[in-house]
């Protein structure tokens, strides 16, 4: 049997990184002009600070591009344009290695014929993309003042274009503002937007697309204080859009922690997460999703990250020591990143960076979630939901439309197993049923003459 394990991938990269998560950050870009790449900021083998490298002969090579030793200084995103590398972040001042050119503090390097330039004139550079011969980016402006997030073209001999900011127009930009995921589909630019009110059926909280004259929201929104998209991705002809919302903290929700847009209407999908979708990407025609916390997918209890393929999710289950920052692949290898230099995957002794060793999605360690459970489940403004779920037997359920007056739980056979009754107005409960054994169970929650149904699944 093939080894199933993880292992340390530090091979051009220095022993001993920050501590800090500002000073020690790398993200992975796969098949970028026939080579995988790492991007952020760290230490190579030298103790050179470094910003963006490439795979080759087994270590990560770095680009010539030495940035200064601070934070806020590090590679945010990288895209071709023509020959040109163009690297998005904030830097204060980068150096090239190979002649005295030197960069002052600026927003954007290009990296062409062993040559560097640099744009200052952004504040940030958060994410970098390309349509047609023209570059767009999601970025902040350093004047008058950077408290905006802008989308703009650049055209190969023209200025900077701003094409709006996909803010709610009622909402300023900050933490519930666009959130810095950009891509171009179709043709057309879609970006993310937090900043409507907590309750807002507009739709402009979520993912919005630009058409090339105005935003458009995707109904129905996100409901809730807290509850905001942090990713999205097109799979299989679909958008999947990852985040914080769940349909216990709100039954309007589009579903738990992530949630699909078949073209007309939102799906809680896969049976939903145990924590958010912090980042998600495609690879080998499998949606990879990125956890932001310990949970599970769906039925399975795999740790972090797992894969979907249209009907379920699989993974192989490991006990972090501690959350991983990043993962990405490179040459068909998973690798994940860490802040600290040393942690543990179960029994295997891992480093700042490492890679696994076998197939992480289908090998003999590996486990899947129910085929087909949850999917797909329309979004209803009457649906139900409870929080967490899976659960351990303890959960929540919140009614925000009407009171509660009995919950009924069976088994899969239709057996009535918990039948509870309630007082008016009752709007939140808390539930302890983890006498019972592992498995999928049917809640049905009664308000007067109205039944609402959903699946709970108990992991022991």
């Amino acid at each position: 049997m093939a080894a199933q394990q993880w292992v340390s991938a530090l091979d051009g990269i220095y022993p001993t990184q920050w501590n800090y998560p500002d000073y020690y950050d790398i993200k992975f870009k796969s098949n970028l002009q026939g080579k995988d790449w790492i991007y952020g900021t760290w230490l190579d083998e030298d103790s050179v600070r470094r910003c963006v490298a490439y795979r080759e002969g087994g270590k990560w090579v770095p680009l010539p591009i030495t940035i200064a030793a601070s934070g806020l200084s590090k590679a945010k995103d990288i895209v071709m344009w023509g020959d040109t590398l163009l690297i998005g972040g904030q830097f204060g001042p980068a150096f090239s290695d190979l002649d005295t050119s030197q960069t002052y503090v600026s927003s954007m390097l290009k990296w062409w014929n062993d040559s560097l330039w640099s744009n200052p004139y952004f504040s940030y550079v958060e994410k970098i993309d390309v349509l047609g011969d023209s570059i767009l980016i999601w970025a902040g402006y350093a004047s008058p003042t950077d408290t905006l997030g802008y989308l703009v073209f650049k055209h190969d001999t023209l200025p900077w274009q701003n094409v709006g900011n996909p803010v709610h127009p009622t909402e300023s930009w900050g933490d519930f503002g666009a959130f810095a995921d950009l891509q171009i589909h179709n043709g057309q630019i879609y970006t993310i937007n937090n900043g409507s009110p907590a309750n807002d059926s507009s739709g402009w909280k979520g993912i919005v697309r630009w058409d090339g004259t105005q935003w458009h929201p995707y109904p129905y929104g996100m409901w809730g204080g807290w509850a905001r998209a942090n990713c999205f991705e097109f799979y299989q002809g679909d958008m999947y859009m990852g985040g914080s919302f769940s349909v216990a903290s709100h039954p309007n929700n589009p579903g738990t922690g992530i949630a699909k847009w078949d073209g007309t209407q939102w799906t809680n999908m896969g049976g939903g997460v145990g924590n958010f979708v912090e980042d998600m990407f495609v690879h080998n025609n499998l949606l990879f999703s990125k956890l932001g916390g310990p949970g599970y997918f769906a039925d399975a209890p795999i740790s972090y990250f797992a894969a979907w393929d249209g009907h379920q999710w699989c993974g192989t289950p490991g006990n972090f020591a501690r959350p991983p920052i990043s993962f990405g692949f490179a040459n068909d290898t998973l690798f994940c990143t860490f802040n600290e230099q040393i942690t543990t995957i179960g029994t295997d002794t891992v480093t700042h960076m490492n890679y696994f060793v076998g197939d992480y999605v289908n090998g003999p360690n590996s486990v899947c979630s129910t085929y087909n459970l949850g999917s797909p489940e329309p979004y209803s403004a009457t649906s139900l939901g409870f929080y967490p779920n899976p659960t351990s037997g303890v959960f929540m359920l919140i009614m925000h439309n009407a009171p509660l007056t009995a919950l009924h739980v069976y088994d899969v056979n239709g057996r009535l197993l918990v039948s509870q009754e309630y007082q008016s107005n009752t709007h939140e409960i808390t539930l302890d049923i983890g006498y019972l054994p592992s498995g999928l169970y049917v809640v049905k929650a009664i308000s007067g003459q109205t039944i609402l149904t959903d699946k709970l699944i108990i992991m022991h």
